[in-house]
């Protein structure tokens, strides 16, 4: 009876990522014979695994940031296999110029978490500070004026645009999901933070 060789996995370690940017990683197994087929788990949301009978590509644009253990097992053609546990590190992204800073408490938690507003991207980027995660959302235009404010009244602070051109608001509530649209304004106001 012949004994299954070593699988190993290279490279040894992932590249780190940011959320809200594209990835990509492939991993190529040796020793064993292929085809090979494979098992991931531990992905940060956005990413995936696409494999084919040589190899594993994990790809994507995370949705989340933080630290991250992702295991891969490797099977080849006669059912050996082999295991790797791989750290994956996906950062918050950094402030850029014209970004608007500024801090609430979305989820609730009585802790003030930090936000900005890309308007070059019209995206909020919020990092939760009890959690250490980090979310984002598209939401209006780049002209629009972020006004993040608890309007439901839920102890969590809503995201929200307000557009200058024609004074409508855009407020994402927590409570539900829903987005409400209010006319109120007109052109030259500016709101109130």
């Amino acid at each position: 009876m012949i004994g299954c060789p070593s699988l190993t996995l290279t490279p040894a370690t992932l590249n780190s990522g940011v959320m809200g940017v594209a990835y990509s990683q492939t991993l190529t197994p040796s020793g064993g014979s292929a085809p090979y087929t494979f098992n991931v788990t531990g992905l940060p949301s956005g990413l995936t695994a696409n494999a084919t009978p040589s190899n594993v590509i994990l790809s994507g644009t995370p949705i989340q940031s933080g630290n991250f253990t992702v295991n891969v097992t490797v099977t080849d053609t006669y059912g050996c296999t082999g295991s790797q546990s791989y750290p994956l590190v996906i950062s918050a992204p950094q402030p850029l110029a014209g970004d608007v800073r500024f801090s609430a408490d979305f989820n609730g938690d009585g802790k003030t978490d930090l936000a900005i507003w890309r308007a070059s991207t019209a995206t909020f980027w919020v990092y939760l500070s009890a959690s250490g995660n980090t979310f984002s959302k598209q939401m209006g235009v780049s002209t629009d004026v972020p006004v993040p404010g608890d309007y439901d009244g839920d102890g969590k602070a809503d995201l929200g645009v307000w557009r200058p051109s024609t004074g409508v608001w855009w407020i994402l509530r927590s409570s539900n999901g829903v987005t409400m649209t209010i006319q109120w304004g007109m052109l030259g106001d500016l709101p109130v933070r």
